[in-house]
């Protein structure tokens, strides 16, 4: 089988660490989003995705390639932003087998997902929508279904919903799709499957596995606590004499710990934690450098961040490549842009651009 995967968001609620890294690179344990979902799809018989991309293209590519965990990978170029349909109209070409998935990029799934492919048989629709169902479904897509679980009615974030299903971004669908998608910018959410719903050719299918939308921070955030389990230690990592390890706690490959780590500390490969440093609540990306007595809690760094001797970091986030020189205090719900040197105190709410 095929896959869409939709890439090419600009990931505006996730900045600054989506300035530099596309949001389809942010790790989960380690593992960044696109990768772990490659490795689901691979499973679920999915054998050549094609990856719909325009913001930080090139950063993909690099990253991903032709192949991973044994899927084919084709690239599918916006060279401006064309939606959710559009995007898909795009890479009409390279589909030749129907059905095919179409995903969001920035979610998390499993291999339940794959019950899809049985109903969507069953009941020959044009397009399957995977329905989840959430607390708060104000900020997604929710349905209306009727009894035999086609959709009657399609509301692109409503802010009375009608029901706790929400559009997890996950469908299964004909390529006659591509006949009520027009060229140009385009939203399959709201304008082409609300035309299905009306057609009865909108067909629902609640799935209950494991899914999030990192379309936030805070969603990030969750993700990873959520897989975070006991004590995790990859490969090739030096644990030193003085570290101090209080799971939950994951520490990513080639890393070498000297610090105090934990409890709920995400440390991705080939960070340096120096002497007497603590870091608590918080995730590193790859190749963070801090010295000693430096404390980080309830924060976010992003890749190959330099935090210097005793640096306090509470509540902010760090975007990539940022220095952060010696006894600086960082606090309060502070946003720090890339490749920025952060020289004095910054107290919060505030953005250094």
């Amino acid at each position: 089988m095929k896959a869409i995967i939709l890439a090419g968001g600009y990931g505006t609620r996730l900045r600054p660490l989506s300035c530099v890294k596309p949001k389809l690179l942010f790790p989960i344990l380690g593992k960044p989003i696109l990768k772990r979902n490659l490795e689901v799809l691979s499973k679920i018989g999915v054998n050549e995705v094609i990856l719909a991309v325009n913001y930080l293209a090139k950063e993909l590519k690099k990253e991903i390639g032709k192949k991973y965990a044994g899927v084919t990978i084709k690239y599918s170029l916006e060279k401006i932003a064309l939606g959710t349909g559009g995007a898909l109209k795009k890479a009409e070409k390279l589909i030749d087998e129907t059905p095919f998935y179409v995903l969001n990029g920035d979610i998390i799934f499993e291999e339940k997902i794959s019950e899809i492919l049985k109903l969507h048989k069953e009941k020959h629709p044009i397009a399957t929508v995977a329905l989840h169902e959430v607390e708060d479904p104000s900020r997604f897509g929710v349905v209306k279904l009727n009894e035999e679980m086609f959709i009657e009615e399609f509301i692109e974030k409503p802010e009375f919903p009608p029901s706790k299903l929400i559009n997890a971004g996950i469908y299964l669908v004909e390529k006659e799709i591509f006949n009520y998608i027009r060229l140009g910018k385009t939203s399959l959410e709201k304008e082409v499957f609300p035309i299905l719903a009306s057609e009865k050719k909108l067909l629902g299918y609640k799935y209950d596995g494991i899914w999030f939308d990192i379309g936030k921070i805070e969603d990030f955030i969750k993700a990873n606590f959520l897989f975070l389990k006991n004590l995790t230690i990859e490969d090739n990592v030096k644990i030193g004499k003085k570290a101090k390890l209080t799971p939950p706690v994951f520490i990513g490959s080639k890393s070498k710990i000297n610090g105090e780590i934990g409890p709920y500390a995400i440390i991705n490969r080939e960070c340096t934690i120096n002497e007497d440093a603590k870091i608590s609540n918080s995730i590193l990306f790859q190749k963070v450098k801090v010295k000693k007595s430096s404390i980080i809690m309830d924060s976010i760094i992003g890749d190959e961040v330099f935090i210097d001797e005793n640096v306090e970091i509470n509540n902010s986030i760090l975007a990539s490549k940022v220095i952060v020189n010696k006894g600086v205090k960082i606090i309060d719900n502070v946003k720090i842009c890339p490749f920025k040197e952060v020289e004095k105190d910054v107290i919060g709410p505030t953005t250094v651009r």
